[in-house]
């Protein structure tokens, strides 16, 4: 009976283990389309694997807020050349992240210039209310 026990909490721990660090989740699974027909349409058009798992997720998450702060402090600076310095000074901080390395290689496989990409179309989905 303890040994049956012992054997079911191994498996539920590594079941979970599995779920939130290594099982990758598609498009479909992360944006969320809303009631938005056209959306839905999109994201189910373009849906693969995106390689993140549910902890990566949850990690951005923590992120997103200081790289929205800072990406808005950026574009607020009057100066464009000290703009783009800074700018670049953010696109470095945040390639640091693996997380984020990982979402350049993933959907843009060019490097740091990725991050600004994905910064922008971040920016725009949320303008658009998608997210």
């Amino acid at each position: 009976m303890k040994m049956l026990l012992v054997i079911a909490v191994v498996a539920v721990i590594g079941y979970l283990g599995y779920y939130f660090f290594v099982d990758t989740l598609m498009l479909t699974e992360i944006i969320d389309a809303g009631p938005n027909p056209r959306v839905r349409i999109l994201v189910n058009l373009f849906d693969f694997d995106t390689d993140l798992t549910r902890y990566d997720i949850h990690r951005l998450k923590q992120k997103a807020p200081y790289w929205e702060r800072r990406m808005d402090e950026v574009l607020r600076i009057p100066d464009e050349r000290r703009q783009q310095e800074e700018y670049e000074l953010l696109v470095a901080e945040m390639m640091e992240d693996p997380v984020m390395k990982k979402i350049a290689r993933k959907f843009l496989s060019l490097g740091s210039a990725a991050a600004k990409g994905t910064l922008e179309a971040i920016k725009s989905f949320k303008t658009l209310g998608f997210f």
